[in-house]
């Protein structure tokens, strides 16, 4: 029996810095120094201190420009 392949889409992985603060609670929006590129990235997920097992935050994004907003 043939195997089944499938397509997988995968987001690339970039690294940029924040130029805006950060709140600590709610709904949030910060700013970016380079924001993912093309139109397809207008949402997708950020992590934050990925190397930090302790301070890792991984959160859900909506892209406006270079503003990420998250909830």
């Amino acid at each position: 029996m043939p195997a089944t392949t499938r397509n997988i889409n995968i987001e690339n992985f970039y690294n940029t810095l924040t130029t805006s603060d950060i709140a600590a609670t709610g709904d949030v929006s910060f700013n970016v120094a380079v924001a993912p590129s093309g139109t397809s990235y207008t949402k997708g997920f950020v992590i934050l201190d990925p190397s930090d097992n302790a301070k890792r935050e991984r959160m859900f994004y909506t892209r406006s420009g270079s503003t990420l907003s998250v909830k």
